[in-house]
This record gives C-alpha cells, structure tokens and sequence, in this order.
C-alpha cells in the first residue's frame, strides 16, 4: 500500500531495490504507485526515480533476448544484445556524475548508487548472453573478446572463464584454453562435466602436439 507514503520515500525504495539488484520489484513499485492517483505524474516530477525508469525499457529488450536464444534465433538475439547494451550506455552517459563517487569502466562513469546493478549485474549479464550467441555461431575470436570484457569487470565470473576456455580449444589454442579450465575448476572445483572437458581436452592437446 502506497496510498500514504511520500513521493520522495518511493524515490529512496526504488534505489534501494536497485542496489539489490531487484529490477522486477523496482518496476513493481513504479507500477504500484502509478495506480494511486496522486502518483500518476510520479514519472514527470520525481526526479529521484527518472533515472531508475531505464530499467523498464531494458526489460523489454531483455525479454525479448530471452526469446530469441530459447528459440536459437542467434542473429536476432545478438541485436537485440546490443540493444541493451546501448540502453546501458545511453543511461550512463546522462546520468554518470562527476560529482559523485565514481566507477570508471571503458570510459563510461557510474554514480555510486547504480554500480551494483548497472555495473555488476545488467552489462555484464547483456555481455555473457552475448558471447553465448557468438559461440552459438562459431564466431569464437569475437567469445573471447566479450569474455575478456566481463573478466576485467569480474575476474571470478566463472561462466566467463568456461565459455572463453572452450572458445579457446575450438580455436586450437590448448595452452590458453587448459589454463582456463583450470581457473574454472578452482572456482567450480565440484564441476565434474568440467573436469571430464579438462581431462579431453589435456589427451586432444597431446595429439595436436605430436
């Protein structure tokens, strides 16, 4: 129930569910107190949730991506990849602020209250989609390069780590792609599928030596 609570309240929520990361309770809320009457222009006057109402449009993409690639749809899904990825760009470019304590991150600033979900968790789940589809499409030189980028953000980012080591081995380039499935296994040490890759792999390099 919203009915009693002030604008700026909402505006201070909002935040705080988007510091946790909580995209769908954030775009619950917004709905929710655009129902109230006295809230029907909350989008127009409060400025503290202008900056949030980005999510709802990337949403949009993002679902539309989660279509795309259920239905192997690899071209149409990479479109609409960088569809989110631009929405991401586009949103801190207006609202990354100097004055604020900053991430710095390919050029692009984040404020230090959107980090979390800007940074942390909507680029780089847009960027590992991403290097799925390119994978998808044997297009392996171009996993690689999107993996390098989620790592800088995130050297444990273990999903990362697997597809750019198979990437690797498609490529023929065993030495990388071995010590990737190594750091792998020290993240995911209970991955057996894994382990049973790393073990074929080690055998297919062999081969390829001799």
């Amino acid at each position: 129930d919203v009915s009693g609570v002030d604008v700026e309240v909402v505006g201070l929520w909002v935040q705080l569910l988007v510091m946790e990361g909580n995209v769908q309770g954030c775009l619950r809320l917004i709905h929710r107190c655009e129902e109230e009457p006295r809230f029907r222009d909350v989008r127009k006057y409060c400025q503290l949730l202008q900056p949030y109402l980005f999510l709802e449009r990337w949403q949009n993409y993002c679902q539309e991506v989660v279509m795309a690639y259920k239905a192997k749809q690899w071209t149409d899904c990479l479109l609409r990849v960088d569809q989110c990825l631009e929405e991401i760009r586009l949103f801190t470019a207006k609202y990354g602020c100097d004055s604020d304590v900053v991430v710095v991150e390919g050029g692009r600033r984040f404020s230090n209250c959107l980090e979390n979900v800007v940074c942390d968790k909507l680029l780089l789940d847009c960027r590992m989609t991403k290097a799925r589809c390119l994978y998808a499409c044997e297009r392996f030189n171009e996993v690689i390069t999107e993996c390098d980028a989620i790592l800088a953000w995130n050297a444990k980012e273990a999903a990362a780590v697997k597809k750019r080591a198979k990437a690797y081995c498609m490529l023929h380039l065993y030495e990388k792609g071995l010590a990737d499935l190594r750091l792998y296994l020290q993240l995911k040490p209970e991955d057996r599928d894994v382990l049973s890759l790393y073990r074929y792999m080690t055998k297919k390099a062999e081969r390829h030596q001799t």
